[in-house]
Formats: C-alpha cells, structure tokens, sequence
C-alpha cells in the first residue's frame, strides 16, 4: 500500500513537470506564432510547420528573424531549425551551415542537421563532407551522413566507408555501408 502511495506522488511530480514544460514552451513560441499569423499562416505551434508547400515561402523569412534572434528554449529552436529543411533553402545553404556550426543546443543543432541533409545538392558535397569529418562539432553530425547516402556519388561513398570506425560516426556509417552491400547484392542476383 506505502509503494502505491509513493509510486503515485512520484507519477503526480513527474507529470506536474512535465506540464510545467508545455506550459513554459507553449508560452515561448507565442513571439513566432504571432509573426507566422501576420503573413497569414496560422498553426497551433511551432511543431506544425511542416516541410514546404504552397505558401511556405512567407513562413521562412519569419523562421529565420527567429532563429537568428534565438533566446528561445532548446526544443523550439530545433522546432524552427528542422523547418527550413525545404527546397526553397537550397540557395542559402551557407547560411544554414552557418547556423549548424553556431548552435549551441542540441535539438537545435539536429534541426540544422536534418534541414542540411534535406537541402544538399552535389554542389555542396564537400562542405558537407566537411561538417562530417569536424571532430569539434557533436554527435549531430551522425543525421548528416545520410545526407552522403542521398547524394549517391563515388566521393560520398568512399567517405562513409572511412568511417565505419569512426568513434562517433562509425556505427552508423557500417550500417549505412552495410545496407548498400546488401541492395548490390540483391541487384547482382536479378
């Protein structure tokens, strides 16, 4: 009966916080919520941007007045980042590295990561390559690789075989290099 009683305040603590979390972000992206309303697009938050269509393209100039303001808690900022994964931002793929490379946190920084992998073009191969192979940037860099099996390029595959034992990158780089083994296989016995 005492262990019910515990596991229940701790349950009720648990959840309290938790609401206290929704409450505290909810709160923090009325600023961007507002500013997406003035150009006439209306989403209950800032998790349902969305990636692109008709429209979209008033959405990014508010994305990015945010993102570039910040001060905004973790979980949106990487809300807003992830955002811009669209074609529309493949012109401003500097920008967007730019703003990987100075994140400071780590939903941020995926959100970066995942609007690269979305954006990358054959152009920007090297630069991606390059955020790949920077030791000084976090495990964020893991969502980049699949920005290399995208692209599908001679280069790009010999990068993700040196990597399969790679401290951070390695286990999903032999994953990667593996799956492709597998499909060659599966395309050599056709």
């Amino acid at each position: 009966m005492m262990r019910d009683l515990e596991r229940q305040a701790q349950f009720e603590a648990v959840e309290a916080k938790r609401q206290e979390m929704v409450r505290k972000l909810r709160e923090a992206q009325q600023p961007i919520l507002a500013d997406l309303r003035a150009v006439g697009f209306e989403v209950p938050s800032v998790w349902h941007l969305g990636y692109g269509g008709e429209g979209f393209s008033v959405v990014l100039p508010v994305v990015l007045k945010h993102l570039e303001r910040g001060g905004y808690p973790d979980r949106i900022m990487g809300a807003l980042a992830s955002a811009l994964g669209v074609k529309e931002m493949r012109p401003y793929w500097d920008t967007l590295r730019d703003m990987y490379v100075r994140a400071t946190g780590g939903d941020e920084r995926q959100g970066f990561a995942s609007a690269l992998v979305d954006t990358v073009t054959r152009e920007r191969e090297e630069d991606l390559i390059s955020l790949i192979l920077d030791d000084s940037l976090d495990g964020s860099r893991i969502i980049l690789l699949s920005g290399l099996s995208r692209l599908r390029s001679d280069r790009s595959r010999a990068v993700m075989e040196s990597l399969v034992d790679h401290p951070v990158l390695g286990i999903q780089a032999s994953e990667t290099v593996h799956q492709r083994k597998l499909r060659q296989a599966r395309k050599n016995r056709k």
